[in-house]
């Protein structure tokens, strides 16, 4: 990895965190959910996010956003505020 996607990834991960504060609980059991970083970026691909729940491992949809990937987890059933 070259120091530019270092970087790239150092304030990706700032980013996520501030993110996280915002993440609704497991929808089926309450678990806390946590971000997962399933690529990381290269010169040919941008990083690939998915919210997993920490308790039973319920994994979402691969979001090529991470905003989009912590709004797709906060929806609820017919609601759609997040």
């Amino acid at each position: 990895m070259n120091p530019e996607q270092r970087k790239y990834l150092s304030k990706e991960r700032i980013s996520i965190v501030a993110l996280m504060n915002e993440l609704k609980p497991c929808p089926f059991c309450d678990g806390k959910a946590e971000r997962d970083i399933e690529e990381e970026p290269d010169e040919l691909n941008d990083a690939a996010y998915s919210i997993v729940c920490s308790v039973f491992g319920i994994i979402q949809p691969t979001y090529y956003n991470k905003e989009d990937a912590v709004k797709a987890w906060n929806r609820r059933g017919q609601d759609e505020s997040v």
